[in-house]
């Protein structure tokens, strides 16, 4: 569900495997003040990383990665054009079971720019309000498009909203178009670290520090008798180059966290705010 101050907008799609949601723009107002709410009741900030008025295309990227198990797209959205689909509403603030959805195929639509969008997706009834930025799924769980608004051509040359389906073509082709500044931010907390068993303690030693590290009175070196070795991050402890980008992927930019530092034969908590990672950390 994607949210404002608390208050439900729309729904959205998690990419499978990549963490960004697509979804429809107009309903996001001035894209500004977004959160994501998920599953697991966890809410977090998202930021509008590309846009597609024309096809009423948003791509949200969030503030961290931590959801990233979404729908998978159909390969081909052509053969489940006339068949039943399965779609889902906004409900009480959290996303449901819609009613199934046929679809007619391509109509006389027109796109948010008043050109014609001959891609979009009609339906035998019109689609629930509640269904804007929802996927349509078709019976092997694939999401097939998603709900957008259009505009649709009347008798007497006016042009009604409706919301219609966007096939995953065009969503593909959006997301190839977006640019580089679309991508998650990838968490950093100012230094670099190398797996270290100092003998009584297994950590990652700190091999080279930025300026925020630094600010941390953070040492780097090429041994544990001259660097300071991480131990855990908020409790956890790090032991591999993996476990420590895990435990620090779940942060989002601005997070505060804890470090149990061993450095000179003692143990010491620093506190280290998240930052977005440059190229060269």
């Amino acid at each position: 569900m994607l949210e404002r101050a608390g208050k439900a907008l729309e729904l959205g799609v998690v990419l499978n495997g990549d963490g960004r949601i697509a979804t429809a723009l107009s309903a996001l107002g001035d894209g500004r003040h977004l959160d994501a709410h998920y599953s697991d009741n966890k809410v977090v900030p998202v930021r509008v990383g590309h846009a597609d008025k024309a096809r009423d295309l948003a791509l949200l990227v969030p503030a961290n990665a931590e959801h990233k198990l979404g729908l998978k797209a159909a390969r081909e959205s052509a053969p489940a054009m006339h068949a039943p689909l399965g779609s889902f509403v906004s409900a009480g603030g959290k996303a449901a079971p819609g009613p199934t959805v046929t679809p007619t195929g391509p109509s006389a639509f027109n796109g948010n720019d008043g050109k014609p969008y001959h891609e979009a997706i009609a339906f035998t009834a019109p689609l629930a309000p509640a269904s804007s930025g929802s996927p349509l799924v078709d019976a092997n769980g694939e999401v097939v498009a998603i709900v957008t608004r259009a505009c649709q051509k009347t008798p007497g040359g006016a042009c009604a909203p409706a919301l219609v389906g966007t096939p995953v073509g065009v969503v593909r082709d959006f997301l190839r178009s977006a640019p580089k500044t679309a991508a998650l931010p990838t968490p950093s907390l100012g230094f670099q670290v190398t797996p270290e068993d100092t003998g009584t303690a297994r950590g990652l030693r700190v091999t080279l520090v930025g300026r925020p590290a630094a600010v941390l009175g953070l040492r780097a070196g090429n041994d544990a008798r001259t660097a300071d070795v991480i131990v855990a991050l908020d409790g956890v402890p790090v032991t591999t180059l993996e476990s420590y980008e895990h435990a620090l992927e779940d942060h989002a930019v601005g997070d505060v966290v804890d470090l149990l530092v061993l450095g000179s034969g003692r143990y010491r908590h620093v506190t280290a705010v998240v930052s977005a990672a440059s190229h060269a950390n």
